[in-house]
């Protein structure tokens, strides 16, 4: 693996900061960037200045192409293409969720240019976090006001307001069935959403929280938090395997010996209250990311998968890379920017994208056969395939969820996984 970072600086002169960043899964070589750009709304406004910006790969280069300079009149905290490419969304300080297209313009000349389709009214509240389902009907956003909302892109309005935490919400994912969405927040805890049973139609979506994700009870010990509190990070962005299998969840800590160790815990879908393991890190983690794409598994997988997944944990400044054939991380890039690192991206199987507050972009760039031989659709389950490439306009939602569980009282071993051994098994319990 290559690590590089072009001269691509979000604002040359004033270095701002870059809080977020996405590559269209349909157009590989298109990289949207968003953040903040004091030049905004005042005399010096050109073609460079704007919360959104564009960019695309020339070589080992990224070319700015142009940026806008509309829709958003504060800081953009996210941006996010959809899994069809052909939209994206943003949500920003100015309070509001914003859907973008391509559209011709016959006041343009008939060119193309990028239109706000959708604009949906937040809890008068900055935007940190959102995210699409897989079909492209739904958008997730979390705002500093506690909330997590559900919308209907198409009709642009509000489907349901999730609460719960009790203090700014700071990421959030949705599975690819979307039976699960799952938040973090700074009140050191993380909620599971399930959809309840299915009425096909999205005017009777509703969802409950199935699950709060908090602390551990270790035997000899007192209750500690499973999450950091207040760190040098505005997010803390979660995601969910593409075959929905798993689930990382950043911010995260573990008490060993008496003492508090950062990292990020993975979960099965099959048990969303147990982690199957925590993986250490040596800085709080701000972002996991899942790449798109399921690898031939060529070795005992250590968490009984057909095929292999990867993904990256992105702390304040470094890169750990894992597979799932190893808890050893596979790839490591440390003390790669001079402020902390705000998101991180995969372009297919090949190249890794990491935004930063320092106002730059870095790259991992990955050789072919790397990480191994990507599946193709064909070699694919099919109930895998289904959940991967589901219907853009998707009318009947397969996954029912169960009636809301009693209380969590049920303890498993968690394994900690350092330098590919079994430091400590502990007996923790999810605690509501």
């Amino acid at each position: 693996m290559n690590f590089w970072i072009p001269q691509m600086a979000w604002s040359a002169q004033d270095k701002e900061r870059i809080l977020s960043l996405d590559m269209n899964p349909q157009d590989p070589n298109k990289l949207v960037t968003a953040g903040s750009d004091i030049n905004m709304n005042t005399e010096n406004m050109d073609e460079y200045v704007g919360y959104i910006k564009f960019w695309e790969l020339q070589g080992q280069k990224w070319t700015f192409i142009n940026a806008i300079n509309y829709g958003h009149i504060r800081n953009v905290n996210c941006i996010k293409y959809n899994y069809n490419g052909d939209q994206f969304a943003t949500g920003s300080d100015d309070k509001y969720v914003k859907v973008w297209a391509k559209r011709m313009r016959a006041d343009f000349g008939q060119k193309e240019q990028t239109l706000n389709v959708v604009r949906l009214q937040n809890f008068d509240c900055e935007v940190y976090d959102l995210q699409w389902s897989r079909d492209g009907r739904l958008l997730v956003s979390c705002e500093l006001k506690c909330f997590v909302i559900i919308w209907d892109v198409k009709k642009g309005k509000q489907l349901q307001t999730l609460d719960g935490h009790q203090s700014y919400v700071q990421g959030v994912a949705i599975d690819p069935k979307s039976k699960y969405i799952l938040s973090l927040s700074m009140d050191r805890s993380s909620r599971v959403y399930c959809r309840v049973q299915d009425k096909k139609s999205l005017k009777s979506l509703q969802y409950y929280t199935l699950a709060v994700i908090k602390k551990l009870e270790q035997p000899g010990q007192e209750n500690r938090g499973m999450f950091l509190g207040d760190f040098s990070s505005f997010f803390r962005r979660p995601d969910w395997s593409p075959d929905g299998s798993l689930f990382l969840l950043p911010a995260a800590e573990l008490w060993v010996d008496d003492k508090p160790r950062p990292g990020a815990y993975l979960f099965s879908r099959s048990n969303i209250q147990q982690p199957l393991c925590f993986l250490p890190t040596q800085k709080p983690v701000v972002c996991a990311r899942f790449c798109q794409k399921l690898f031939i598994s060529t070795q005992s997988n250590w968490i009984d998968a057909k095929y292999k997944l990867v993904f990256a944990l992105a702390t304040i400044d470094s890169i750990f890379i894992y597979t799932t054939d190893s808890p050893n991380p596979v790839g490591y890039f440390g003390n790669i920017h001079y402020a902390p690192i705000t998101d991180v991206t995969f372009r297919h199987s090949n190249l890794i994208g990491i935004s930063s507050s320092d106002g730059f972009c870095s790259f991992i760039k990955i050789e072919d056969q790397f990480l191994g031989e990507v599946l193709s659709d064909e070699q694919l389950p099919e109930h895998i395939r289904n959940i991967m490439n589901p219907p853009i306009k998707q009318e009947k939602e397969e996954d029912q969820a169960p009636n809301p569980p009693k209380q969590i009282t049920q303890q498993q071993n968690l394994v900690v996984i350092k330098n590919g051994q079994q430091k400590k098994v502990i007996v923790p319990s999810i605690i509501a």
